[in-house]
């Protein structure tokens, strides 16, 4: 069981840190593509205002996540289940 929870740790945060990467590759993108269609449509300096605070927001929210599925892990490991638990079966 120990091994078990050592290994899903580990995978969590391989995941979290491969995910986080690609998230922020993903939002680069969506920033560009909203800094174009923002300059097309020739936005009023106050709306390209806040697209500029969310972007600058994003690494934060980033970090959020990535902090989140670290620790996640951690608790999993205080709940200290008993080897005989399973997660319940999603057949329906």
């Amino acid at each position: 069981m120990q091994a078990s929870r050592q290994q899903l740790g580990e995978t969590l945060e391989v995941s979290s840190r491969a995910g986080a990467f690609e998230a922020a590759q993903r939002f680069n993108g969506v920033w560009a593509r909203l800094g174009r269609i923002a300059q097309a449509a020739e936005l009023p300096t106050r709306a390209r205002e806040r697209l500029a605070k969310a972007q600058r927001l994003t690494t934060q929210l980033l970090a959020t996540f990535t902090f989140f599925f670290a620790t996640l892990p951690l608790q999993i490991e205080a709940l200290a289940l008993h080897p005989s638990w399973s997660a319940p079966s999603s057949n329906n």
